[in-house]
């Protein structure tokens, strides 16, 4: 199996980072007592964002399997510095592909 990341790759991963990013200004600019209609609280990027660990405990595998599974890029995920971290929604997809 062929573990290169490739460019499109790269630029999707780019994307969701860029996404997240502007969710996050948006929702900071509205917390000056405008109402987006969400509970930043609730709703923020920190409490979406999962860790390996939370996918290893979500899938019932070792934390090792958890990042490989991201490593092969088989679940996406936000690199942000050093931290690896998976939106909720992506891996739900995985569930639904792999365990459905």
């Amino acid at each position: 199996m062929n573990s290169r990341i490739t460019r499109r790759e790269v630029a999707k991963q780019f994307i969701i980072a860029i996404e997240l990013l502007l969710e996050w200004i948006e929702q900071k600019e509205n917390s000056n007592g405008e109402s987006t209609g969400k509970d930043v609280g609730e709703d923020s990027v920190e409490t979406r964002l999962l860790t390996a660990p939370d996918v290893a405990r979500i899938l019932n595998i070792s934390k090792g399997a958890a990042y490989k599974l991201i490593q092969l890029i088989q679940i996406p995920s936000v690199r942000i510095n050093r931290n690896v971290r998976v939106r909720p929604e992506d891996l739900d997809e995985f569930i639904a592909q792999n365990f459905g």
